[in-house]
């Protein structure tokens, strides 16, 4: 075979690659519109989707380097990617802050059990930063001590947030809500397979009262199930390789749907709630996903409205995933939400955000005035 048949064979393998790599990337991009009890493929590549738009700003590089115009197309559909994109980044245009009006300052924090340690050193030092943040409401997740650092110790570490519930989940992944304000109609809500959960709450703010949900829906489980597979498999099987990735795409399946339906259900909270809401907590999913679309089409993402730079909230995976939110009704406005970056005791980074009330238009405020 000659040199020039190579090359071509080699640009059409590369195009058969560009345009698979296209066709999947577009696809993950709507997974949010499917709902994984009734579709399999499309949801994980939306899980995919981060990774897949790495892979098209790669093969566009590529491309470009070898002087060929397709490296418009993956650039081309990196840009169709654009409601993913605006929620992972923002370029910080901070809405107008209305000084007459109160501040709640909400921060959300998955502390995975304050690292295990015994000197409580990282929760000390999250709790005056978030002092300093001057935050009003912290909602935790994956809440408990140990022997050496008690839950008394933690009071104590937190103890600017004296107005506090946390429910006993047992055998539930322990959540926790602390407040500088009181706190009233506090309840646990539990799901069918999963040790996870979500609480609710009213929050007696000084601008009115904000019905608060501190959710941590159901993990993936993955990493364990793959770490057990490792010890138990012969990885020079393909057979056994490819029955892995059977069980692992399965499981990431099965827990997608196990999300939705956790989803759907506080949804149905949502909708009956008497106040403006606040949702926040570790979704355990990207802005392509379900879970995200459906909080996106009743709420507001605290992001989209006030954030600022580039938003990932996990600290692994080459930092490409977020998966810890905060979402607000109509009746409350974002005046700056971010992620800071936290080298201590967890896998998460926290997500701060500033609401205020949600000042009437113009046209609303003129009709509210020729009533009176």
């Amino acid at each position: 075979m000659g040199k020039n048949a190579i090359k071509g064979l080699s640009f059409g393998i590369l195009n058969v690659i560009m345009v698979l790599l296209a066709v999947a990337t577009i696809l993950g991009s709507q997974a949010g519109h499917f709902h994984p009890d009734e579709y399999t493929l499309i949801p994980l590549l939306g899980l995919a989707l981060p990774f897949l738009l790495v892979a098209n700003l790669g093969l566009a590089l590529c491309l470009l380097l070898m002087r060929r115009l397709s490296f418009l197309l993956p650039l081309l559909v990196i840009g169709a990617c654009w409601n993913y994109l605006t929620a992972v980044y923002q370029r910080g245009n901070k809405p107008l802050v209305f000084s007459s009006d109160p501040t709640l300052t909400l921060a959300n924090y998955n502390v995975h059990g304050f690292g295990h340690e015994f000197t409580g050193y990282s929760c000390k030092e999250m709790a005056a930063y978030f002092e300093a943040e001057q935050v009003d409401v912290i909602c935790f997740q994956e809440f408990y001590g140990n022997q050496s650092f008690t839950l008394d110790s933690i009071h104590a570490a937190l103890r600017h947030w004296p107005y506090r519930y946390i429910p006993d989940a047992k055998p539930y992944l322990p959540l926790a809500v602390y407040s500088r304000y009181p706190l009233t109609h506090t309840e646990l809500i539990t799901f069918p397979k999963s040790f996870n959960s979500s609480l609710t709450c009213n929050v007696q703010a000084p601008g009115g009262t904000v019905t608060l949900f501190c959710c941590h829906l159901h993990t993936t489980s993955i990493s364990q199930r793959r770490t057990t597979w490792a010890r138990e498999l012969d990885y020079g099987d393909s057979r056994q390789k490819l029955q892995t990735t059977q069980d692992a795409a399965e499981t990431l399946h099965e827990n997608m749907a196990i999300r939705a339906m956790q989803t759907d259900s506080l949804c149905q909270r949502i909708r009956q709630a008497n106040h403006p809401v606040v949702l926040c907590g570790d979704l355990n999913s990207l802005p392509s996903s379900y879970t995200y679309h459906t909080f996106s089409t009743m709420l507001t993402d605290a992001f989209k409205e006030a954030g600022h730079g580039y938003m990932y909230t996990f600290r692994y995976a080459s930092r490409l995933l977020r998966i810890d939110y905060l979402f607000h009704s109509a009746r409350l406005r974002a005046v700056d939400c971010f992620s800071p970056r936290q080298e201590l005791c967890s896998d998460h980074n926290p997500v701060i955000t500033r609401l205020q009330y949600n000042p009437p238009s113009k046209e609303v405020f003129d009709q509210m005035m020729e009533t009176k």
